[in-house]
């Protein structure tokens, strides 16, 4: 066999076709799996049809987790589809790194980094918030910033 994880490869992605069409919820992708897992270790004889099927749940539910709207505090919920002037504070989830690229014949840097962002000002007052944001600031930035380390950043957000 030349590929031998190409079988498996093909099952986690119908599962995770299966989880972008369908969203059922949580609970029962987890119930499921937890069930086709015992039941592959108990079962010997349904032991290669009832793994599949785990790969098949194990990519769905990998991906209705990952893009589960969990908290009251979301940044999905809590902001608009319209730009707006916020300011967030957050961790850094890695260090900002620079992207160079070339218009109209002159090199332009940006800094990007993504920030795990824990609270969002809007007007005077601070409001928790969940979720990830990328940022993206014109020119390099000083070497002072890391990964793991918490910011506060203003801008438009969208």
């Amino acid at each position: 066999m030349k590929r031998p994880l190409g079988i498996v490869a093909l099952l986690y992605g119908c599962g995770l076709l299966l989880g972008e069409f369908f969203q059922p919820p949580l609970f029962f992708l987890f119930a499921a799996s937890l069930a086709l897992a015992a039941g592959g270790i108990l079962c010997r004889h349904r032991r290669p049809v009832l793994l599949g099927a785990l790969i098949v749940f194990t990519g769905g539910t990998n991906l209705c987790w990952r893009t589960a709207i969990l908290s009251p505090h979301d940044l999905r919920l809590t902001l608009t589809d319209a730009p707006e002037q916020v300011t967030v504070r957050g961790t850094l989830r890695e260090s900002p790194e620079d992207r160079i690229s070339v218009r109209n014949g002159r090199e332009q840097i940006r800094t990007v980094a993504r920030l795990q962002v824990e609270a969002l000002q809007r007007d005077a007052d601070w409001r928790p918030a969940c979720g990830e944001i990328m940022i993206a600031s014109p020119g390099p930035l000083p070497r002072d910033y890391f990964a793991g380390e918490t910011v506060i950043v203003s801008g438009i957000i969208a």
